[in-house]
């Protein structure tokens, strides 16, 4: 797999070399470099998993710069602020976690603003309120862990309750309801 996705990288960084300017090219230089990393997690090597996340998060920054009108866009980047954060807080980088995570709900907020009804746009605002709570009792900060995971628990909710059959709502209810 290390040398497919090694290979998919090397011809996509050639593709972005050759025309910058597209942002499809982009946006598939920053998911080959996000798959990388996934098999660097994976393999134990985080070191280079973090550096594959990161340049993945430059390139989605860039994106959303390019085209901050862009739903695309901002949610990529968002799931690359989450992504990476993830990873820091495996490693104890839990300051630069918190930030990453607060970034990426700004994001999902403002999306989920634009489009209330979208239930992709609901489960998107779960993922960093979880976080930013365990993140905050991991650092002692109790009440605002309190808010945050009383505001992912009414997302799980109503997302188990708008979609009884969904597997990822009783998933995140679940979540929250072990803590």
């Amino acid at each position: 797999a290390r040398g497919h996705l090694e290979r998919s990288l090397a011809v996509t960084r050639t593709l972005a070399a050759a025309d910058p300017d597209s942002p499809q090219i982009q946006r598939d230089l920053a998911i080959a470099l996000n798959n990388l990393g996934n098999l660097e997690e994976q393999a134990g090597h985080l070191t280079a998993a973090l550096d594959h996340y990161e340049r993945a998060l430059d390139v989605n920054e860039a994106l959303a710069a390019s085209d901050p009108t862009s739903p695309l866009a901002r949610r990529d980047l968002a799931n690359a602020l989450s992504s990476l954060a993830d990873r820091e807080t495996t490693v104890g980088r839990l300051e630069s976690a918190r930030e990453h995570n607060a970034r990426a709900l700004e994001l999902r907020t403002a999306l989920t603003q634009e489009n209330p009804t979208s239930a992709p746009a609901q489960r998107d605002l779960f993922v960093p309120r979880a976080n930013l709570g365990t993140l905050a009792m991991r650092t002692g900060e109790f009440a605002t862990a309190r808010e945050h995971l009383e505001l992912s628990l009414s997302i799980a909710t109503a997302l188990a309750a708008a979609d009884p059959t969904s597997a990822q709502a009783k998933r995140y209810l679940t979540i929250c309801l072990e803590g």
